[in-house]
């Protein structure tokens, strides 16, 4: 059998399908503005949201369960369903490192200490699973299916969808809707079966919802002037940064693909 044919058999066929219950729990960060959003409208009329506490009770709950989860799957060998909640906290401290100001109500300046949280789910995945095995494991099944990175990085777009509406107001349930995409896309991703549909799913969600915030955005600030603007934006202004933000997204979601390139390029030397 040529090396060609092999390649293209092994992208088809051989992937299982993640069971409806790994999928769901894979949705996490992607449903989680949704759900912010949810729980916002639904406490609203009973409770005073706007106070410092809540949001530092909300914002601390949310990444206390996303550190738990990030052990468990640790444990578990790294199932597909947990790579996307590494993205998500790996961007939250590359942002946070380097921040300074309030957060979740209160004054917070960025530090490498905010690391210390990853180094701890590190050490107790270490510690439950039995020293370095599952990072073996985890290089190798990467190495099988680089779509994984594509997944891990798929899971910091909720975050990229907040930087490009972070200056607006009254957006949220645009927001929502942009996650909700991106949720239907990872299910898609855990359903199939081989490398080429996962990857068309992550890349073809990703595109559908940034095309679409880009067109809201642009008429959301067509003819805006907020306080500290020289002059009224115009449509073409928000396409020309927004079309640049998602090409660069896009790059990186895709660049994972350089690693099935290498293993037909190496395969038939090294026989791996």
């Amino acid at each position: 059998m040529s090396q060609v044919h092999t390649d293209l058999l092994e992208s088809r066929t051989g992937l299982p399908k993640a069971t409806w219950g790994d999928t769901v729990l894979a949705l996490g960060p992607f449903l989680l503005l949704p759900g912010f959003d949810l729980v916002w409208m639904l406490l609203t009329p009973y409770f005073d949201v706007s106070i410092p506490e809540f949001g530092s009770l909300i914002g601390f709950s949310i990444l206390g369960l996303f550190l738990i989860i990030l052990v468990i799957g640790w444990v578990r060998d790294f199932p597909r369903w947990v790579f996307p909640y590494w993205g998500f906290l790996l961007l939250v401290g590359l942002y946070l490192q380097n921040f300074t100001g309030t957060l979740f109500g209160t004054q917070f300046t960025g530090s490498w200490l905010v690391w210390l949280p990853l180094v701890g789910v590190a050490v107790l995945g270490s510690l439950g699973r039995g020293g370095v095995q599952p990072i073996i494991r985890l290089l190798r099944s990467i190495w099988a299916d680089w779509t994984s990175l594509s997944f891990t990085f798929y899971g910091c777009l909720p975050l990229m969808f907040l930087v490009a509406y972070e200056e607006t107001r009254d957006t949220q349930l645009a927001s929502s809707g942009w996650g909700l995409i991106l949720a239907a896309g990872a299910i898609l991703y855990m359903r199939s079966p081989t490398i080429w549909q996962r990857f068309t799913s992550l890349v073809a969600a990703f595109s559908l919802a940034w095309a679409a915030a880009m067109i809201h955005l642009a008429i959301y600030w067509h003819g805006r002037q907020d306080p500290g603007m020289r002059a009224p934006v115009a449509w073409a202004d928000t396409l020309g940064w927004t079309g640049g933000m998602g090409v660069v997204l896009l790059a990186i979601l895709v660049a994972p693909g350089l690693i099935g390139v290498l293993r037909r390029v190496i395969r038939p030397a090294g026989n791996l």
